[in-house]
This record gives C-alpha cells, sequence and structure tokens, in this order.
C-alpha cells in the first residue's frame, strides 16, 4: 500500500514539532555551558557559511516544485513516491550536493588549520549581527552626505567596506581572541535556538488561550504575534550576552555528572566531533620510525 501525500506530511508535521526539545536542549547547552562544546560551535559555524546556503537553495527549489505539484489537488489520494519523484530534479540534487561537500570540507579544514576555524566562526558571527550593525553603520559612519562627498569610485570602495565591515571585524576579533569569540557565537547561537523555541510556544500558548477567552485583547495578541518579529532578535542578543556572562564568571571547568545527563545528546556530539578531530589529526602526523 503506497504512503498518501497527506499522510507523509502528518508524519512530517510531527517530526518538526519533536525537534523542539532536541533544539532547547543543544541551545541551553550551548548558552550555558559552551566552554564544553567547542567542536560543536566550530563544525556549526564552518557549515553554517560555507554548505549550508548552497542546501538551502536547493531545498527551496524543490520545495517549490513540490508545492506546484500538490496544488489543488486532493493529498489523501496522492501516492507520495510519486509527488517527491516529480519535485525532484537534477541541477537541485547536485547544489545540494555540493553544498553537502563545501560543508564538510570547511569542517576538515575548520578542525586541522586553527586560522580557517577562526575565520569560519568570524564570518559566521559576523552575518549573524549583519542586519543590526548595517542600520548603525548608515545612520552614523556611513551617512548620505559623507558618501556624497566621494568621488564615484571611491564610493563604490566605501560601499563595499561598510556593507562587508561587520564580517571582517568579525574575523579580525576571531583570529586575535578565538576563546573569547568562539564562546561568544556559542551563546549566540544556544540564545537563538532558546529563543525561537520559546517564541513558538508562546504563540501557542497564546492561541490556546484565546480560545478558552472572550477577552478582544487578548485575541488581539494571540492573532497578531508573530515569533520571527524583529524584538526577537533584541531579546537574543540580551540573552546571549547573559549566558556569555555567566560563562564568565563561573569559569571554566568540567561538566558534572548531573549536568552531562541533562545534556546528554550535546555532550555525545561533542565528543563525536572531538574524536573526528583527532583522527584526522593522527592521519596528518608521518608515522614514527621504529
Amino acid at each position: 500500500v503506497e504512503l498518501s501525500v497527506a499522510r507523509v506530511e502528518a508524519a512530517f508535521i510531527s517530526l518538526r514539532q519533536s525537534q523542539d526539545p532536541v533544539k532547547l536542549v543543544f541551545g541551553l547547552g550551548l548558552l550555558l555551558y559552551g566552554r564544553s562544546f567547542p567542536h560543536v560551535i566550530l563544525f556549526t559555524h564552518a557549515f553554517k557559511v560555507s554548505g549550508w546556503p548552497m542546501v538551502v537553495s536547493a531545498l527551496h527549489q524543490s520545495s517549490a516544485a513540490y508545492s506546484a505539484y500538490t496544488h489543488g489537488v486532493n493529498k489523501a489520494h496522492i501516492s507520495a513516491v510519486k509527488a517527491i519523484g516529480a519535485c525532484l530534479h537534477p541541477e537541485p540534487m547536485l547544489e545540494a550536493l555540493r553544498g553537502m561537500h563545501y560543508g564538510l570540507v570547511s569542517c576538515l579544514a575548520s578542525v586541522v588549520s586553527p586560522v580557517a576555524g577562526a575565520a569560519g566562526v568570524g564570518l559566521s558571527l559576523g552575518k549573524s549581527v549583519d542586519a543590526h550593525v548595517q542600520p548603525l553603520l548608515s545612520k552614523y559612519v556611513a551617512t548620505q552626505t559623507r558618501m556624497a562627498l566621494l568621488a564615484p569610485r571611491s564610493r563604490l570602495w566605501a560601499d563595499t567596506a561598510v556593507q562587508h565591515a561587520p564580517e571582517v571585524l568579525a574575523m579580525i576579533a576571531a583570529m586575535s581572541t578565538m576563546g573569547i569569540v568562539n564562546l561568544l557565537s556559542g551563546c549566540l547561537l544556544g540564545a537563538q535556538l532558546v529563543v525561537d523555541v520559546s517564541m513558538v510556544y508562546l504563540q501557542q500558548q497564546l492561541k490556546r488561550l484565546a480560545l478558552r477567552s472572550d477577552h478582544a485583547l487578548l485575541h488581539k495578541v494571540a492573532a497578531n504575534f508573530n515569533p520571527q518579529h524583529a524584538a526577537a532578535g533584541g531579546v537574543t542578543y540580551i540573552v546571549a550576552l547573559m549566558g556569555l556572562a555567566s560563562q564568565l564568571r563561573r569559569g571554566a571547568g568540567p561538566l558534572s555528572f548531573p549536568i552531562k545527563m541533562v545534556f546528554g545528546m550535546p555532550v555525545l556530539v561533542e565528543k563525536v566531533l572531538s574524536a573526528f578531530k583527532l583522527a584526522l589529526i593522527a592521519r596528518r602526523l608521518p608515522p614514527t620510525a621504529a
């Protein structure tokens, strides 16, 4: 019996909802104990700035083809195998494979070369804060009055410098103070996961309360609440700074056994990545003479 599109989509929705506890555990682990997960942070940033955009682009193309194929039809009567086969095209598949290869090569480079690792962390951190830094640069540094005084060619170089200033400065900071920047970037990753899950949970609770209440204001808040609102970015930075301050005040140290039990999955992933790094380094070392 072939699975229908409706059943596969229902299973996919359930699977996505079950990811929230996993994201929350990883987020809290990076936010509160980021010093204990350096390889998780390093690999995440390396893949994020290299192969991940290509994978996302391929997924968007396949998703658009899938939506076009299933639009306006009864999904309960369509074979999921046929629908998936219809949306898979060579170019998006090849782009996804190229992205995976590029990302894995970047991860390998980041663990073998400290410079490559610092560059990946800095570039990822710069891209994360770029949307919030650019308005400040445009308002206080690269104002229209100042840019108008420049010659056309100089203005072109100035525009390019302003556009990439957050990434360049973050890369320089990462190469000079890798420990602090790596810890900050880990706190930011953890804060993003925690805030994203919390916002979605808050939206669900508001909708449930609105269904049980006749209060007009509650219905309005529940209808207009957006987990992706720009204010969530500010909350993310505040949470990240709180996590960074907590870790700096607590200092470095091994995780206790109860903490390892709570954050078992991030601890396991960190150990796997650490063993992977040691295996790569061992392969690069020349064999010792007998």
